[in-house]
């Protein structure tokens, strides 16, 4: 189960895949630059203690966000244990800043169909150039993340949400 999703940028392509992030560039169509982030090894054993394979016990990698200029929002699967973390990208390196988790922004299972998407606020600067208030410089600061996904390890509830809403807790008829 290699599946794989994508982020488009300018210039670059990033690739999601199991355990690894690949930052690739158009003009050379090689690899940029990779972030590894495996499963934790307790909740790794975890899920394959509840009946899980080892195939879909690893970190799927299934949410990627740019949240500011360098900062990049990540959530995998975790061994049906999902987590987010953020990063900041500088020069090619990801700088790991913080974690929290995943529960109703990242599928439990890597199988889930889901979506995500970031929606940052526009923050508008001081004018480019004296006397010319058109050429003023936008700038996206802090937003929300939109996920629509299922909110628990048996897949029963799906869910839309966004902090701190979200869709009734296992009401099938509020997505009808």
């Amino acid at each position: 189960m290699q599946k794989a999703f994508g982020v488009i940028q300018f210039q670059s392509t990033s690739c999601c895949f199991r355990n690894v992030v690949y930052n690739l560039t158009f003009s050379e169509l090689g690899e940029q630059q990779r972030l590894i982030w495996y499963s934790n090894e307790h909740d790794a054993k975890m899920c394959v203690m509840k009946g899980k394979d080892e195939e879909n016990c690893q970190n799927y990698i299934r949410v990627m966000a740019k949240t500011a200029q360098s900062r990049l929002l990540l959530c995998g699967t975790n061994a049906f244990k999902p987590i987010c973390r953020e990063y900041n990208v500088l020069s090619r390196n990801y700088t790991f800043e913080k974690e929290k988790a995943g529960q109703a922004l990242c599928p439990y299972d890597p199988r889930h169909n889901s979506t995500a998407i970031y929606v940052g606020k526009l923050r508008v600067a001081a004018p480019l150039f004296p006397f010319h208030s058109i050429l003023t410089k936008i700038i996206i600061s802090d937003g929300d993340l939109y996920t629509g996904t299922v909110a628990d390890f048996s897949g029963m509830d799906p869910i839309i949400y966004r902090e701190p809403l979200q869709t009734e807790q296992y009401d099938s008829m509020s997505l009808n």
